[in-house]
């Protein structure tokens, strides 16, 4: 047994709410910051924008705000562009993963990065008995990923029904 299949048994790793619940608490904490941080700084442009016109600012504190607003609307992007960043990185490692990772290494990544996909949706993380979900590149079935999670990987997986 290798230490990622010691770590963490595919079998539980969707269907472990304690898993399934920090998954959708960091997922949520993402999307809140994604959004928030870049609405707070571009608020906060505009109040020093509006100070500034208010007050009469000379042409210099006016530059220095404007700067000010540069680099806060730069944060800005920045932040709101990470979740999707990450979003990207993680599709390329299991790209590889998958490509070039022994079955187990392919099994374990493939099987979080599903679990990460479906969660947060509200629809619950309960694997279905009706079938099984397997891999395309060799055939093998991949436990601990529900109905939903195989099919909305279907570049990686294929859902087998048991009936």
């Amino acid at each position: 047994m290798n230490l990622v299949q010691t770590l963490i048994s595919l079998d539980e790793l969707c269907n472990n709410s304690l898993i399934s619940l920090a998954i959708t608490a960091v997922k949520t904490v993402f999307t809140i910051i994604q959004f928030a941080v870049p609405a707070v700084l571009i608020v906060l442009c505009a109040i020093d924008m509006f100070k500034a016109m208010a007050s009469n600012a000379d042409d210099k504190e006016i530059s220095k705000i404007k700067k000010k607003c540069i680099y806060r609307l730069v944060y800005a992007l920045i932040i709101f562009l990470i979740v999707p960043i990450l979003q990207i990185i993680m599709s390329a490692i299991n790209g590889v993963i998958n490509i070039k990772g022994t079955a187990d290494a392919q099994n374990t990544f493939s099987a979080f990065f599903a679990c990460w996909n479906q969660s947060g949706g509200g629809s619950g993380s309960s694997s279905s008995s009706n079938g099984s979900c397997h891999r395309y590149s060799n055939g093998e079935e991949v436990s601990g990923i529900t109905e939903k999670a195989c099919k909305e990987n279907n570049d990686i997986f294929y859902w087998v029904d048991g009936n």
